[in-house]
Protein backbone atom coordinates (compact mmCIF):
# COMPACT_ATOMS: atom_id res chain seq x y z
CA UNK A 1 0.00 0.00 0.00
CA UNK A 2 1.26 3.43 -0.93
CA UNK A 3 -0.40 6.37 1.16
CA UNK A 4 -0.38 9.17 -1.73
CA UNK A 5 -1.87 11.92 -2.53
CA UNK A 6 -1.81 13.41 0.75
CA UNK A 7 -3.30 17.12 1.41
CA UNK A 8 -4.56 19.48 3.36
CA UNK A 9 -7.00 22.11 2.09
CA UNK A 10 -9.76 24.33 4.11
CA UNK A 11 -13.20 23.26 3.68
CA UNK A 12 -16.64 24.52 4.49
CA UNK A 13 -16.66 22.82 8.17
CA UNK A 14 -12.86 23.16 8.61
CA UNK A 15 -9.40 21.83 7.81
CA UNK A 16 -10.02 18.63 5.52
CA UNK A 17 -6.96 16.28 5.60
CA UNK A 18 -7.30 13.59 2.74
CA UNK A 19 -4.48 10.85 1.40
CA UNK A 20 -5.36 7.66 -0.87
CA UNK A 21 -4.68 4.42 0.31
CA UNK A 22 -3.32 3.17 -3.22
CA UNK A 23 -3.27 -1.13 -2.79
CA UNK A 24 -0.68 -3.04 -4.42
CA UNK A 25 -3.52 -5.56 -4.63
CA UNK A 26 -5.30 -4.42 -8.16
CA UNK A 27 -8.11 -6.67 -7.03
CA UNK A 28 -8.51 -3.87 -4.50
CA UNK A 29 -9.66 -0.42 -5.31
CA UNK A 30 -7.99 3.03 -3.70
CA UNK A 31 -9.83 4.49 -0.80
CA UNK A 32 -9.51 8.25 -0.34
CA UNK A 33 -9.22 7.98 3.72
CA UNK A 34 -10.19 11.69 5.25
CA UNK A 35 -10.34 13.85 8.32
CA UNK A 36 -12.50 16.64 8.75
CA UNK A 37 -11.60 19.22 11.70
CA UNK A 38 -14.08 21.62 12.15
CA UNK A 39 -13.26 24.88 13.70
CA UNK A 40 -9.58 24.38 12.24
CA UNK A 41 -7.83 26.05 10.16
CA UNK A 42 -5.56 24.34 7.50
CA UNK A 43 -2.33 25.11 8.82
CA UNK A 44 -2.80 23.75 12.07
CA UNK A 45 -2.70 20.16 10.32
CA UNK A 46 0.40 19.37 9.48
CA UNK A 47 1.58 15.97 10.51
CA UNK A 48 -0.38 13.94 7.69
CA UNK A 49 1.58 11.22 7.90
CA UNK A 50 1.58 10.36 11.43
CA UNK A 51 -2.36 10.72 11.18
CA UNK A 52 -2.72 8.64 7.97
CA UNK A 53 0.11 6.02 8.65
CA UNK A 54 -1.95 5.33 12.61
CA UNK A 55 -5.14 4.88 10.35
CA UNK A 56 -3.62 2.48 7.49
CA UNK A 57 -1.87 0.20 9.42
CA UNK A 58 -4.34 -2.33 10.55
CA UNK A 59 -6.47 -2.44 7.16
CA UNK A 60 -2.50 -3.20 5.88
CA UNK A 61 -1.84 -5.68 8.56
CA UNK A 62 -5.48 -7.55 7.74
CA UNK A 63 -4.89 -7.22 3.58
CA UNK A 64 -1.32 -7.88 3.86
CA UNK A 65 0.76 -5.45 2.56
CA UNK A 66 3.60 -3.09 3.54
CA UNK A 67 3.42 0.57 3.73
CA UNK A 68 5.24 3.55 2.17
CA UNK A 69 4.12 6.92 3.33
CA UNK A 70 4.96 9.62 0.90
CA UNK A 71 4.96 12.48 3.82
CA UNK A 72 7.59 12.75 7.00
CA UNK A 73 6.57 10.45 9.97
CA UNK A 74 7.79 10.80 13.08
CA UNK A 75 10.53 8.39 14.30
CA UNK A 76 9.66 7.64 17.67
CA UNK A 77 5.90 6.93 16.13
CA UNK A 78 7.62 4.45 13.63
CA UNK A 79 8.78 2.55 16.75
CA UNK A 80 5.53 2.56 18.10
CA UNK A 81 4.16 1.31 15.27
CA UNK A 82 6.63 -1.78 14.94
CA UNK A 83 5.83 -2.65 18.66
CA UNK A 84 2.19 -2.32 17.73
CA UNK A 85 1.98 -4.42 14.67
CA UNK A 86 4.06 -7.07 17.17
CA UNK A 87 1.41 -6.72 19.69
CA UNK A 88 -1.49 -7.13 17.00
CA UNK A 89 0.08 -9.92 15.63
CA UNK A 90 1.01 -11.85 18.41
CA UNK A 91 -3.32 -11.75 19.13
CA UNK A 92 -3.77 -12.08 15.25
CA UNK A 93 -1.47 -14.32 13.91
CA UNK A 94 -2.89 -14.97 10.46
CA UNK A 95 -2.21 -11.26 9.90
CA UNK A 96 0.64 -9.55 8.27
CA UNK A 97 3.29 -7.63 9.97
CA UNK A 98 4.09 -5.01 7.71
CA UNK A 99 7.52 -2.75 7.09
CA UNK A 100 6.09 0.74 7.39
CA UNK A 101 8.75 3.21 4.82
CA UNK A 102 8.33 7.10 5.36
CA UNK A 103 10.90 9.76 5.91
CA UNK A 104 11.60 10.11 9.35
CA UNK A 105 10.79 13.49 11.54
CA UNK A 106 11.29 14.67 14.53
CA UNK A 107 8.34 16.86 16.48
CA UNK A 108 10.32 17.71 19.37
CA UNK A 109 10.06 21.03 17.64
CA UNK A 110 6.52 21.74 17.60
CA UNK A 111 5.92 22.73 21.13
CA UNK A 112 2.05 21.85 21.42
CA UNK A 113 0.40 22.64 24.51
CA UNK A 114 -3.29 21.24 24.82
CA UNK A 115 -4.23 18.42 27.26
CA UNK A 116 -6.76 16.74 25.80
CA UNK A 117 -9.05 13.37 25.89
CA UNK A 118 -11.42 11.38 23.56
CA UNK A 119 -15.01 11.96 24.49
CA UNK A 120 -18.28 10.40 23.49
CA UNK A 121 -20.36 10.97 26.56
CA UNK A 122 -19.92 7.59 27.77
CA UNK A 123 -19.25 6.11 31.20
CA UNK A 124 -15.66 5.98 30.37
CA UNK A 125 -15.11 9.31 29.02
CA UNK A 126 -17.14 11.13 31.59
CA UNK A 127 -14.40 9.39 34.07
CA UNK A 128 -11.40 9.73 32.68
CA UNK A 129 -12.75 13.81 32.59
CA UNK A 130 -14.24 14.33 35.89
CA UNK A 131 -11.22 12.31 37.64
CA UNK A 132 -9.03 14.42 39.79
CA UNK A 133 -5.57 14.98 38.13
CA UNK A 134 -2.20 17.10 38.49
CA UNK A 135 -2.74 18.59 35.02
CA UNK A 136 -6.32 19.87 33.90
CA UNK A 137 -7.84 18.10 30.57
CA UNK A 138 -8.60 21.52 28.78
CA UNK A 139 -10.03 19.75 25.59
CA UNK A 140 -12.40 17.16 24.46
CA UNK A 141 -12.30 15.28 21.35
CA UNK A 142 -15.22 13.71 19.82
CA UNK A 143 -15.37 11.77 16.25
CA UNK A 144 -18.73 12.19 14.82
CA UNK A 145 -19.14 9.24 12.83
CA UNK A 146 -17.40 6.56 14.92
CA UNK A 147 -19.93 4.25 14.50
CA UNK A 148 -20.16 1.48 11.83
CA UNK A 149 -24.01 1.69 12.07
CA UNK A 150 -24.63 4.19 8.64
CA UNK A 151 -28.24 4.86 9.40
CA UNK A 152 -27.12 6.67 11.88
CA UNK A 153 -24.52 9.00 10.74
CA UNK A 154 -27.55 11.97 9.67
CA UNK A 155 -28.33 11.68 13.40
CA UNK A 156 -24.93 12.12 14.78
CA UNK A 157 -25.17 16.11 14.51
CA UNK A 158 -27.69 16.69 17.49
CA UNK A 159 -25.44 14.08 19.13
CA UNK A 160 -22.35 16.09 18.67
CA UNK A 161 -23.87 19.38 19.81
CA UNK A 162 -25.01 17.38 22.89
CA UNK A 163 -21.55 16.86 23.97
CA UNK A 164 -20.53 20.30 22.70
CA UNK A 165 -22.86 21.67 25.57
CA UNK A 166 -21.42 19.08 27.72
CA UNK A 167 -18.55 20.11 27.37
CA UNK A 168 -18.50 24.00 27.64
CA UNK A 169 -20.75 22.79 31.17
CA UNK A 170 -17.75 21.57 32.29
CA UNK A 171 -15.70 24.26 31.52
CA UNK A 172 -13.85 22.47 28.71
CA UNK A 173 -13.43 23.15 24.22
CA UNK A 174 -14.89 20.82 22.20
CA UNK A 175 -13.00 20.07 19.07
CA UNK A 176 -15.20 17.34 16.46
CA UNK A 177 -13.50 15.75 14.03
CA UNK A 178 -15.31 14.21 11.27
CA UNK A 179 -13.59 10.87 9.18
CA UNK A 180 -14.49 7.56 6.60
CA UNK A 181 -11.52 6.05 7.91
CA UNK A 182 -13.82 3.21 10.04
CA UNK A 183 -16.28 3.00 7.08
CA UNK A 184 -12.95 2.14 5.11
CA UNK A 185 -11.39 -0.16 7.49
CA UNK A 186 -14.63 -2.20 7.67
CA UNK A 187 -14.10 -3.28 3.76
CA UNK A 188 -11.07 -4.74 4.47
CA UNK A 189 -10.93 -6.02 8.38
CA UNK A 190 -13.08 -8.96 9.09
CA UNK A 191 -14.91 -8.39 11.90
CA UNK A 192 -14.10 -10.49 14.73
CA UNK A 193 -15.97 -11.32 18.47
CA UNK A 194 -12.55 -12.03 19.79
CA UNK A 195 -11.26 -8.76 19.25
CA UNK A 196 -13.51 -6.26 18.11
CA UNK A 197 -12.91 -3.88 15.77
CA UNK A 198 -8.91 -3.65 16.54
CA UNK A 199 -8.95 -0.63 13.47
CA UNK A 200 -10.94 2.13 15.63
CA UNK A 201 -7.76 2.36 18.27
CA UNK A 202 -5.42 3.07 14.74
CA UNK A 203 -8.41 5.82 13.80
CA UNK A 204 -8.60 6.98 17.06
CA UNK A 205 -5.05 7.97 17.18
CA UNK A 206 -4.62 9.34 13.81
CA UNK A 207 -7.12 11.28 14.68
CA UNK A 208 -5.68 13.13 17.50
CA UNK A 209 -2.47 12.97 15.54
CA UNK A 210 -3.68 15.19 13.12
CA UNK A 211 -3.25 17.72 15.55
CA UNK A 212 0.17 17.01 16.42
CA UNK A 213 0.59 20.92 16.54
CA UNK A 214 -1.44 21.83 19.27
CA UNK A 215 -2.02 19.03 21.69
CA UNK A 216 0.91 17.47 23.40
CA UNK A 217 -0.62 15.06 25.85
CA UNK A 218 -3.70 13.06 24.85
CA UNK A 219 -5.86 10.04 27.21
CA UNK A 220 -7.64 7.33 25.91
CA UNK A 221 -10.56 6.47 28.18
CA UNK A 222 -9.80 2.50 29.24
CA UNK A 223 -13.14 1.29 27.57
CA UNK A 224 -13.27 -2.35 28.71
CA UNK A 225 -14.22 -3.73 31.80
CA UNK A 226 -11.29 -5.41 32.70
CA UNK A 227 -7.83 -5.85 31.32
CA UNK A 228 -6.59 -9.68 31.98
CA UNK A 229 -7.78 -11.92 28.78
CA UNK A 230 -9.39 -8.89 26.16
CA UNK A 231 -7.82 -7.88 22.79
CA UNK A 232 -9.23 -4.44 22.00
CA UNK A 233 -8.40 -1.56 19.62
CA UNK A 234 -7.60 1.08 22.59
CA UNK A 235 -5.69 -1.08 25.29
CA UNK A 236 -2.79 -0.08 27.59
CA UNK A 237 -0.42 -1.83 25.77
CA UNK A 238 -0.99 -0.61 22.23
CA UNK A 239 -1.48 3.20 23.46
CA UNK A 240 1.17 4.80 24.52
CA UNK A 241 3.01 3.30 21.38
CA UNK A 242 0.85 6.12 19.06
CA UNK A 243 2.78 8.93 20.72
CA UNK A 244 5.60 10.67 18.91
CA UNK A 245 8.36 13.22 20.13
CA UNK A 246 5.59 15.64 21.47
CA UNK A 247 2.12 14.07 21.24
CA UNK A 248 1.84 11.66 24.33
CA UNK A 249 -1.21 8.89 24.79
CA UNK A 250 -2.45 7.76 28.33
CA UNK A 251 -4.45 4.95 28.48
CA UNK A 252 -6.63 5.68 31.48
CA UNK A 253 -8.33 4.52 34.41
CA UNK A 254 -7.76 0.94 33.58
CA UNK A 255 -7.67 -0.06 36.87
CA UNK A 256 -10.91 0.67 38.16
CA UNK A 257 -13.90 -1.29 37.46
CA UNK A 258 -16.75 0.13 35.02
CA UNK A 259 -18.99 0.12 38.37
CA UNK A 260 -17.11 2.17 40.57
CA UNK A 261 -16.67 4.49 37.64
CA UNK A 262 -20.20 4.61 37.28
CA UNK A 263 -20.37 5.86 41.48
CA UNK A 264 -17.93 7.94 40.81
CA UNK A 265 -19.50 10.32 38.37
CA UNK A 266 -23.27 9.52 39.43
CA UNK A 267 -23.43 12.57 41.26
CA UNK A 268 -22.15 14.91 38.43
CA UNK A 269 -25.82 16.53 36.66
CA UNK A 270 -23.72 17.21 33.15
CA UNK A 271 -23.00 13.51 33.09
CA UNK A 272 -26.26 12.01 34.09
CA UNK A 273 -28.27 14.77 31.47
CA UNK A 274 -25.82 13.00 28.49
CA UNK A 275 -24.32 9.42 29.20
CA UNK A 276 -24.52 7.43 26.05
CA UNK A 277 -23.44 3.95 26.72
CA UNK A 278 -25.43 1.92 24.72
CA UNK A 279 -23.59 -0.08 21.67
CA UNK A 280 -26.32 -2.16 20.36
CA UNK A 281 -27.58 -1.59 16.64
CA UNK A 282 -30.93 0.57 16.78
CA UNK A 283 -32.44 3.33 14.30
CA UNK A 284 -31.31 5.88 16.93
CA UNK A 285 -28.44 7.54 18.64
CA UNK A 286 -30.41 7.02 21.98
CA UNK A 287 -29.65 4.58 24.53
CA UNK A 288 -32.11 1.09 23.76
CA UNK A 289 -32.39 0.67 27.82
CA UNK A 290 -32.56 -3.10 27.53
CA UNK A 291 -29.33 -4.27 26.99
CA UNK A 292 -26.72 -5.57 29.53
CA UNK A 293 -24.51 -2.35 29.19
CA UNK A 294 -27.68 0.51 29.63
CA UNK A 295 -29.02 -1.97 32.36
CA UNK A 296 -26.16 -2.03 34.40
CA UNK A 297 -25.57 1.64 34.16
CA UNK A 298 -28.94 1.96 35.57
CA UNK A 299 -28.51 -0.14 38.08
CA UNK A 300 -25.64 1.36 39.72
CA UNK A 301 -27.29 5.26 39.43
CA UNK A 302 -30.20 3.49 40.94
CA UNK A 303 -27.76 1.98 43.81
CA UNK A 304 -25.97 5.48 43.90
CA UNK A 305 -29.56 7.05 44.26
CA UNK A 306 -29.27 9.54 41.07
CA UNK A 307 -30.85 7.47 38.17
CA UNK A 308 -34.18 9.51 38.72
CA UNK A 309 -32.17 12.94 37.99
CA UNK A 310 -30.20 10.63 34.57
CA UNK A 311 -32.77 11.49 31.42
CA UNK A 312 -30.86 9.00 29.26
CA UNK A 313 -30.96 6.10 31.22
CA UNK A 314 -34.47 5.62 33.96
CA UNK A 315 -36.83 4.97 35.28
CA UNK A 316 -35.76 1.46 35.89
CA UNK A 317 -37.93 -0.94 34.97
CA UNK A 318 -37.65 -4.36 36.90
CA UNK A 319 -39.30 -6.43 33.94
CA UNK A 320 -36.55 -4.75 31.66
CA UNK A 321 -33.95 -6.10 34.17
CA UNK A 322 -35.36 -9.46 34.02
CA UNK A 323 -35.55 -9.91 30.15
CA UNK A 324 -31.70 -8.61 29.72
CA UNK A 325 -29.56 -10.96 27.43
CA UNK A 326 -26.16 -11.31 29.65
CA UNK A 327 -24.01 -12.79 27.27
CA UNK A 328 -20.23 -11.40 27.69
CA UNK A 329 -18.71 -12.94 30.77
CA UNK A 330 -17.34 -10.08 32.59
CA UNK A 331 -20.76 -8.50 32.57
CA UNK A 332 -22.17 -11.49 33.90
CA UNK A 333 -19.43 -10.84 37.12
CA UNK A 334 -21.11 -6.78 37.05
CA UNK A 335 -24.56 -8.02 37.32
CA UNK A 336 -23.55 -10.77 40.09
CA UNK A 337 -21.27 -7.68 42.10
CA UNK A 338 -24.95 -5.60 41.78
CA UNK A 339 -26.84 -8.03 42.71
CA UNK A 340 -24.44 -8.24 45.65
CA UNK A 341 -24.50 -4.65 46.69
CA UNK A 342 -27.95 -3.38 45.59
CA UNK A 343 -30.23 -2.50 48.49
CA UNK A 344 -32.89 -2.75 46.89
CA UNK A 345 -34.88 -6.99 47.13
CA UNK A 346 -36.77 -6.15 43.66
CA UNK A 347 -34.23 -5.40 41.59
CA UNK A 348 -31.67 -7.96 43.48
CA UNK A 349 -34.58 -10.91 42.41
CA UNK A 350 -34.43 -9.23 38.80
CA UNK A 351 -31.05 -9.40 38.26
CA UNK A 352 -31.30 -13.25 39.43
CA UNK A 353 -34.44 -13.91 37.02
CA UNK A 354 -31.55 -12.08 34.43
CA UNK A 355 -28.48 -14.51 34.91
CA UNK A 356 -30.41 -17.72 35.59
CA UNK A 357 -31.83 -17.05 31.87
CA UNK A 358 -28.48 -16.28 30.65
CA UNK A 359 -26.78 -18.78 31.95
CA UNK A 360 -29.48 -21.06 30.27
CA UNK A 361 -28.72 -19.17 26.78
CA UNK A 362 -25.30 -20.09 27.18
CA UNK A 363 -25.45 -23.50 27.37
CA UNK A 364 -27.95 -23.41 24.44
CA UNK A 365 -25.61 -21.30 21.81
CA UNK A 366 -22.99 -24.06 21.19
CA UNK A 367 -25.95 -26.08 19.12
CA UNK A 368 -27.36 -22.68 17.90
CA UNK A 369 -24.17 -21.58 16.41
CA UNK A 370 -23.66 -25.45 14.94
CA UNK A 371 -27.12 -24.87 13.46
CA UNK A 372 -26.59 -21.82 11.81
CA UNK A 373 -23.00 -22.98 10.22
CA UNK A 374 -25.16 -25.58 8.64
CA UNK A 375 -27.62 -23.23 7.16
CA UNK A 376 -30.53 -24.88 9.56
CA UNK A 377 -30.76 -21.63 11.64
CA UNK A 378 -30.30 -18.23 10.44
Amino acid sequence: MRITDIEVAESADGARLAGTLAWDAPRIADDRLEYVYRGLPADAILTTGDALVAAALVPAMAVGEDIVVEAPVSRTLLRGLDRITEIYGSWRTDWHRPAVEAPPADRADLRPQLVASLFSGGVDSFFTALRPRDEAITVFISMNGFTVYTELLPKLDAVMAELSRAAHALGRRQIVVESNALRIGRRHVAYDHRYGNLQSGGVLAGMVLGMGTLVRRCYIPASRISYPGWYTSTHPDVDLHWSTESLEFVHDGVEFERIDKILSIAENQVALDTLRVCTARRPDPENCRKCAKCQSTAIALHQAGTLDRCRTLGPLDPAAIRRTKIADADYVEMFKRLQRETRDPVVRDAIAVALRRSKRRARLRPAGDVLRRIGVRQ
